[in-house]
């Protein structure tokens, strides 16, 4: 909404695209069925702001590295 409200709809749709194209390269959510209910909810809460803010490639990002260190 920032872009568009901001700067017209044609940066908020470049903007747009930028974060489709960053979100199919990320491969998705990653598999948190291994970690316990409270690792998760660690996980989680490590990751909550690069949901709200930086959007779901940059979340799944940080859920693999908070995964991967507990491995």
């Amino acid at each position: 909404g920032y872009h568009k409200r901001v700067n017209g709809p044609a940066d908020y749709y470049k903007c747009q695209q930028a974060e489709l194209t960053k979100l199919s390269a990320s491969g998705g959510p990653p598999d948190l069925s291994f970690a316990s209910a409270s690792e998760r909810a660690s996980i989680e809460n490590a990751c909550g702001y690069h949901k709200r803010v930086n959007g779901p490639a940059v979340y799944y990002r940080c859920l693999r590295s908070e995964l991967n260190k507990l491995r």
